[in-house]
């Protein structure tokens, strides 16, 4: 175990070499001519292979802001953008450069972008969780002319591209999966430790639920989902007791199905919460995340310019896997190069920061022509 601690920490220091703290002060004209004081304190001084620096600002100052909802009251922590030091030294993110967050979220890895590329470089910013963007938009104000937010799903990069008449890139991040924003909030139906309604939709105009899934699908269908999507060796035993719970009544909330689980399973098996795998394959089924991130890999690499790099984060074997081998399929078409041979993990510091952060796994692939 201590021999992986250390092989962890190593494997990220080498990604982010060069790195050192530093006070600075950047003066650079606002959008409308306006000079823009603004302070990095703390800043790190990232520098990649191909000689290009990045100031990273601190986000420890930044307050978190909620969307008006009422079905959200709830304070959540402030966002911690995951691995943010490694992604930036390995994007190589210049001043003048076009950037594309897929999945940007309340908007981390954005903002540090953004303090180098602004005013001369541009980012466009997608998510289909249209709520999240309010709060995305509000933090990223100081940007303003700088950035572009669009509700979307990623898979539509090239179009949404196309019509920001934008032709190529310099650099691509997904950070993908399940967001804490969505976590937290009880409304949304993706956690399995607070009660609420069983939705699961990261785009909330969708009308696929959670719930339609659970109580429409077949036997055969469910099985499918919680093994193929979920790797849930009890597949079949919560299967059956789903069918046999919804014969008496609709099950509509998360707090039910967790009821359910339990009673399908021998517990004493499970190291983890036994809702964890199912919860996770009917989060991916309903928002079709593994076909659609496929796709949206492919589509974005077409966009990248030579030297262009994909950054691509997952939190779970099944983002990893597909990440892992699009990336050796770029490389075997010999269209890129793989800067990761193996993925970038955070260290145990950043672990004991953020706990969600540990099963994070960075991938990343230049393309070479």
């Amino acid at each position: 175990m201590e021999r992986d601690k250390k092989r962890r920490v190593t494997r990220s220091q080498s990604a982010t070499k060069g790195m050192s703290d530093a006070v600075a002060a950047q003066k650079r004209p606002g959008p409308l001519g306006s000079s823009i004081l603004r302070p990095l304190q703390r800043c790190s001084s990232v520098m990649c292979h191909r000689g290009h620096t990045a100031l990273v600002a601190p986000c420890t100052d930044l307050k978190h802001e909620t969307p008006n909802s009422q079905s959200y009251s709830v304070a959540t922590p402030r966002h911690i953008p995951v691995l943010l030091n490694e992604i930036l030294a390995l994007l190589c993110v210049k001043p003048e450069g076009i950037y594309i967050d897929c999945t940007i979220g309340e908007g981390g890895h954005s903002e540090a972008i953004l303090n180098v590329v602004h005013p001369k470089g541009f980012l466009i910013g997608i998510d289909c969780d249209k709520s999240v963007l309010e709060i995305t938009e509000r933090r990223l104000g100081k940007f303003a002319g700088s950035f572009k937010l669009v509700h979307d799903n990623f898979l539509n990069i090239t179009d949404i591209c196309s019509r920001l008449n934008i032709k190529a890139v310099d650099g691509i991040i997904f950070d993908v999966g399940i967001s804490s924003y969505q976590i937290d909030n009880p409304e949304r139906g993706f956690s399995f430790n607070k009660d609420g309604p069983l939705d699961m939709r990261m785009d909330r105009s969708s009308n696929l639920t959670a719930q339609s899934l659970i109580n429409n699908l077949s036997y055969d269908e469910l099985v499918e989902i919680f093994f193929k999507y979920g790797e849930e060796r009890y597949s079949k035993r919560i299967a059956s007791r789903i069918i046999t719970e919804r014969k008496k009544k609709l099950i509509q909330t998360t707090g039910e199905l967790v009821t359910i689980i339990k009673k399908a399973i021998p517990l004493k098996r499970y190291r983890i919460h036994p809702g964890t795998r199912v919860f996770q394959a009917l989060r991916i089924a309903v928002n079709n995340e593994l076909k659609n991130l496929t796709q949206a890999i492919t589509h974005g690499f077409s966009l990248l310019k030579k030297e262009g790099r994909m950054v691509i984060m997952s939190f779970h074997s099944l983002e990893d896997r597909i990440a892992k081998n699009k990336f050796r399929e770029f490389k075997m078409n010999e269209q890129a190069k793989i800067i990761t041979k193996k993925p970038l993990t955070p260290t145990e510091e950043e672990i004991d920061r953020n706990v969600r952060s540990r099963s994070a796994k960075l991938r990343v692939v230049e393309k070479t022509q």
